[in-house]
């Protein structure tokens, strides 16, 4: 069994989080920190090696599209242009708002399990508080 957690230090509740994989499991987890990358945006070395892990066809128009934008100033960033690859996207607020859309609607076995589906309405209020929490 192959299992990747990316999650912030913040969130994450060490031994606890840990015994609770490993009764879960039934299997010793392994654990590894990642140190934060230093930069102010990412250089193309980068930007090459995210465009390969996320599969990016035309990497010359992605790179147009999205890095006047700001939009691969981060890993973060740039996995949510890849994931939007094929929208048109005006803005951060629109690229972050698209995202979140696409993130609460997926079709996916762990989000069915814990979360039940949200009405139309509690998907417009989860958006429009994301939005508002991300404009400060």
């Amino acid at each position: 069994i192959k299992i990747i957690i990316a999650s912030r230090e913040l969130d994450w509740y060490g031994d606890n989080d840990k015994n609770t994989l490993k009764k879960y499991l039934n299997l010793e987890p392994k654990l590894y920190h990642i140190l934060p990358v230093d930069y102010k945006d990412l250089d193309n070395e980068l930007l090459e090696k995210f465009a390969e892990l996320y599969k990016i066809e035309d990497k010359n128009k992605f790179y147009s599209k999205f890095k006047n934008k700001g939009f691969l100033s981060t890993p973060q960033l740039f996995k949510i242009a890849a994931e939007l690859e094929n929208e048109h996207v005006e803005n951060k607020i629109d690229l972050y708002e698209k995202f979140i859309k696409k993130a609460i609607s997926e079709d996916n076995i762990f989000h069915k399990e814990i979360y039940p589906k949200l009405s139309d309405n509690e998907q417009e209020y989860v958006i429009k508080t994301l939005l508002e929490i991300l404009n400060g």
